[in-house]
């Protein structure tokens, strides 16, 4: 299926299976620029998913499996540095969790277990 702008320009693409969203879902700027894409299986969330700023530059990506945030993911400032990186396990935060300045330099640290704060 595809949503547009009012100024004509592609504004979302998806797919349906059996009444679920499944298949990519792109979303884009009334520019034309991409602004998120992610993958849905089932209806829920499943695999990468990534936004940006209009500009192109990458704001954000992380993974999901079956709805839930796994592995790493990652945020960024609008002038390309590191924002935050976390580690998800099941939906929930657990390891390192990291946030940096604009300039790239580390503004705090702490770990997490199951998305406990555990120092």
């Amino acid at each position: 299926m595809e949503i547009f702008h009012h100024n004509g320009q592609l504004k979302t693409t998806y797919n349906y299976k059996d009444g679920r969203l499944d298949g990519p879902l792109e979303v884009f700027y009334e520019t034309g620029q991409l602004e998120s894409k992610r993958f849905y299986k089932n209806g829920e969330l499943d695999g990468l998913l990534e936004t940006y700023y209009d500009n192109g530059q990458l704001k954000s990506k992380g993974n999901y499996q079956e709805g839930k945030k796994v592995g790493t993911s990652e945020r960024y400032h609008s002038n390309g540095q590191l924002k935050t990186k976390n580690n998800y396990k099941g939906g929930k935060l657990d390891g390192v969790h990291e946030i940096y300045h604009e300039n790239g330099s580390l503004r705090h640290k702490g770990n997490f277990k199951e998305g406990n704060l555990i120092n």
